[in-house]
């Protein structure tokens, strides 16, 4: 039976060094076993953590040519590292790669049919 109990936030007092310590030790293990069992499964995972303000880590995994685009922009925006140009930059590629239906990529006069591939692009 799953415990559905909601610690209160921050209840456990810990010193940013001690954050640190428990993500390499406990958070980035479990993250990595999760993520070679959503591999086994076929199931796309992305996981992100902020342990101390700017001191992320992000676990994912994903075949791109499978997954929805709602599951590409949640792996653009952890893997931008909080930079907005990085993110809208993966997120434009994507759109001229699969195509989109987005009003604001139309008015960055992002086409919204997908580009045929090139033989230097490959796809990619």
């Amino acid at each position: 039976m799953l415990d559905n109990h909601v610690p209160e936030w921050g209840s456990i007092d810990m010193s940013p060094e001690e954050r640190e310590r428990w993500n390499d030790e406990r958070l980035a293990p479990a993250l990595l076993e999760l993520a070679r069992e959503c591999i086994a499964r076929g199931i796309h995972f992305v996981a992100f953590a902020e342990y101390a303000p700017g001191e992320t880590q992000r676990t994912a995994t994903l075949r791109f040519s499978e997954a929805s685009a709602k599951t590409r922009l949640v792996y653009y925006a952890a893997n931008s590292d909080g930079n907005i140009d990085a993110m809208l930059n993966a997120v434009c590629r994507d759109a001229k790669r699969n195509g989109h239906s987005s009003v604001y990529l139309k008015m960055l006069d992002v086409p919204c049919e997908p580009e045929q591939p090139t033989e230097e692009s490959d796809g990619h």
